[in-house]
């Protein structure tokens, strides 16, 4: 009873564009958080695309379990006759994880495995005959995708009620997943992704931390899916869409370039960035549901490269600063403001200013 879905949250957006989205999303759990769920829903009210998901977790026993179920469907491109045609794609997904965390005063290690598996077809939405004396069409490929993986992470960071970031520690994990015809595959695939961070706190300077980090992939397998990888700067984002979804952009961008401007079938990463504050803000005003922390500058320099054959020629490196605002939205949303500019020195580079709204 107690995991009933008593809280529902709709989701409305409409864009310029004629682009309207309309969903919901419910969750529930039991009274000391042993047992979990959410679900959620949305559809495209133009193209009538949409996805349905629903996500389990149970922690009553050890290991920890997650169940993930999903269904997608999204247009896309394919290519007949020399021209470009719709293309409606399902997506069937469905994932189990087990998960053992070792957990430690000083330090937290997780090892966790799991099976995924997903099942995809598509159709041109349009009536077509082939042309014999066109190229040969494009289709994305259709068939099933069955993949079992392992991971392992230490984290020994930590941070403190005024930290802008974290604070000091490392963080490292690694992962390794594998697809073949004997896990339900049509196609043999392998990754190998890696990560590294050190925090590093500046003496006699309150909350200034250097961060380096190293990260990268590999993979191989199928011709058509060895380029797992890009590497590029900060995507589009539309600020109010996001607003509405309470989402921000995160993870590693190299600035300065295009979104995903390198891809390959192995990438390289590296990192330095220097967090201090500026002023350490936490107030509101009044009861209107917005709260301002910390106003801070992030100070960084990056260099990464992705490509099928390891060469330093490729390399990408770019350095530039943001001024940053951690804001807090109707009590429990947190965002942060980003004013930034950056420059990439080599090759697709150049000198850019954005302002978005990061995790």
């Amino acid at each position: 009873r107690h995991l009933y879905p008593r809280q529902w949250r709709p989701s409305f957006m409409a864009a310029s564009f004629d682009l309207t989205l309309l969903g919901f999303e419910t969750w529930g759990n039991d009274p000391v958080g042993q047992v979990s769920y959410t679900a959620a829903a949305q559809i495209n009210t133009t193209t009538l695309d949409g996805y349905g998901t629903l996500a389990i977790s149970v922690d009553r026993w050890y290991p920890t379990i997650s169940l993930f179920g999903g269904f997608y469907q999204s247009s896309i491109w394919a290519r007949a006759n020399d021209e470009y045609q719709d293309y409606r794609e399902q997506d069937v997904y469905g994932s189990l994880a087990l998960t053992f965390p070792f957990r430690h005063p000083d330090y937290t290690f997780s090892l966790a495995t799991g099976y995924a598996f997903e099942h995809f077809t598509g159709e041109i939405t349009e009536p077509w005959e082939f042309d014999p004396g066109s190229a040969e069409p494009y289709f994305p490929l259709q068939g099933n995708l069955g993949s079992a993986w392992t991971s392992l992470s230490l984290d020994t960071t930590e941070s403190y009620g005024y930290s802008v970031s974290t604070e000091r520690g490392w963080a490292a994990a690694t992962e390794l997943r594998l697809s073949s015809p004997l896990l339900g595959s049509n196609w043999t695939e392998y990754q190998v992704k890696w990560r590294l961070a050190k925090y590093t706190p500046l003496r006699f300077l309150d909350h200034h931390v250097l961060k380096t980090q190293i990260r990268g992939g590999w993979a191989g397998g199928r011709d058509t899916f060895l380029r797992r990888f890009s590497v590029g700067g900060y995507p589009d984002q539309d600020l109010f869409a996001d607003l509405l979804e309470g989402v921000g952009i995160g993870g590693n961008f190299l600035r300065g370039y295009p979104p995903g401007v390198i891809r390959g079938s192995q990438y390289h990463y590296a990192s330095a960035d220097y967090f201090f504050p500026i002023w350490h803000i936490r107030r509101g005003w009044q009861t209107f549901p917005i709260f301002l922390k910390d106003l801070y500058v992030n100070i960084f320099g990056a260099s990464a490269g992705a490509f099928d054959t390891f060469a330093l020629e490729d390399f990408r490196s770019s350095a530039g600063a943001e001024l940053r605002l951690k804001i807090l939205l109707s009590h429990n949303l947190p965002f942060t403001l980003i004013i930034g500019a950056a420059y990439g020195f080599q090759e697709e580079g150049d000198f850019q200013t954005y302002f978005l709204l990061g995790q």
